[in-house]
């Protein structure tokens, strides 16, 4: 090779270097470039499709607490519009699959329920055919499945390849004009051209587009520079654009990061309006009742008791028609308030209707149960209620519950045990607590 350059011309040698030169700098340039953007379009494709994976596990979280097939198929259906994704799979938390949606053949995936227990909200898994994003379905605080999305890789993988085909295409093209250029000008105009590499080196290596050429030379070069010098102070105020640009982004960035955070605060404070009574600060009904069959299943299990036990205002009619319904609202959060404080940490009180309220007692026997409720009856029966413009009054409340250690009793039986026994506290003259027969 070294005898092979000393019998070849300096005009060949030059022409073969800038030839090679250019070569290998426009072929690593392109390289890198395509790589970069493949592992950005990487990294955002995991992005996305985990935040599309959290969301919709959070859609599909009450229909999946249901056992409701046909609607977690309907929620996750639109996803896969999305020509990439090719499987979507929701497991319980037993790594059973309970609904797959998609063509999953092309990929074999199977999460251990080790594995799945290990994720605490998103997974991912990144392979060379496919993406695998895997999130945690909760209720609450309560994980009850996981949602696997397989998204391939193919429009990423065409995409560098468009990219690889047009930069081999662009690196042929400037290696034909090269040669020819250099054979044609290369005797005549070394020494300009060796001053233009000059400054193209200079730009290349500090960026320093406020490089100018400077000639005495009255011949085209000298037109030439001065539309290299015109180029690099449009480069200058493209690159000053570019950098003004570069900070929008970042502004937008981090505008758009605290959208995202108002957004999570909206949506918690959402999720807080659906599971309490606006009114008494208390649980709502729907609340209520998924409680009272989680309590339920565990007393069973357990073997202990549970507590139900119904109120109801007495005469609160003649409240809203004598003092006007805004005093009726007061009054029903006056209640509210005392059965929050007479209540155990394990207890849940709700409101169940107009002024109707329920309160369970996880592992509570009749004794504890009566108790609470004498308490709270006395303290109502006692708590004066002051109105604007109008004399303090009192108020009553009738209590009816019942107590049991749970076999084969259901959600609707035991409550309406309570309920009777509510009703048999009317009956009797209100202002009192009544027990169940059984209780």
């Amino acid at each position: 090779m070294k005898q092979f350059f000393q019998n070849i011309s300096i005009k060949s040698k030059l022409i073969f270097l800038l030839s090679l030169s250019a070569f290998v700098a426009l072929f690593i340039s392109y390289l890198v470039m395509n790589v970069y953007h493949v592992k950005k379009d990487m990294e955002w494709s995991v992005a996305s499709t985990s935040n599309l994976a959290k969301v919709s596990a959070k859609n599909i979280a009450a229909a999946l607490t249901f056992l409701d097939e046909k609607a977690v198929e309907s929620i996750l259906m639109p996803t896969l519009a999305n020509e990439d994704i090719v499987s979507i799979r929701v497991y319980d938390t037993q790594a059973n699959c309970f609904v797959s949606l998609g063509e999953d053949s092309q990929v074999k995936t199977k999460r251990t329920v080790q594995e799945l227990l290990e994720i605490k909200e998103v997974s991912s898994n990144i392979d060379l055919k496919f993406i695998e994003v895997v999130s945690v379905i909760s209720l609450g605080d309560e994980r009850i499945g996981y949602l696997e999305i397989i998204k391939m890789t193919s429009s990423i993988k065409k995409k560098f390849y468009e990219q690889l085909l047009f930069s081999v295409f662009v690196i042929f093209l400037t290696l034909v004009v090269i040669f020819f250029l250099s054979v044609w000008f290369e005797k005549i105009f070394s020494k300009p051209i060796y001053l233009l590499l000059d400054a193209m080196k200079n730009i290349q290596h500090n960026a320093n587009y406020n490089a100018c050429i400077v000639s005495d030379s009255k011949d085209e070069f000298n037109a030439l520079y001065k539309e290299f010098n015109k180029l690099m102070q449009e480069v200058q105020k493209r690159d000053a654009v570019l950098k003004q640009n570069n900070l929008s982004l970042e502004n937008l960035v981090y505008s758009t990061a605290n959208e995202l955070e108002k957004t999570r605060e909206d949506l918690k404070e959402f999720t807080a309006l659906a599971e309490i009574d606006s009114l008494s600060g208390l649980a709502n009904r729907r609340v209520a009742m998924q409680r009272f069959e989680q309590m339920l299943e565990i007393a069973k299990q357990n073997a202990h008791h549970i507590g139900v036990l119904m109120a109801d205002m007495d005469h609160f009619k003649n409240i809203n028609d004598i003092y006007g319904h805004q005093v009726g609202d007061e009054v029903i959060k006056a209640v509210a308030s005392v059965l929050l404080e007479n209540i155990r940490k394990t207890d849940l009180a709700a409101r169940i209707g107009g002024e109707e309220f329920l309160i369970l007692f996880d592992n509570g026997d009749a004794k504890v149960v009566y108790e609470i409720a004498q308490r709270i009856r006395e303290k109502i029966e006692k708590m004066p209620i002051k109105v604007i413009n109008f004399d303090v009054f009192h108020i009553t409340i009738s209590l009816g519950f019942c107590s049991v250690i749970p076999k084969d009793e259901t959600l609707e039986e035991l409550f309406k045990e309570a309920d009777d026994a509510l009703y048999r506290a009317k009956r009797e003259g209100r202002n009192r607590v009544v027990a169940a027969d059984r209780a």
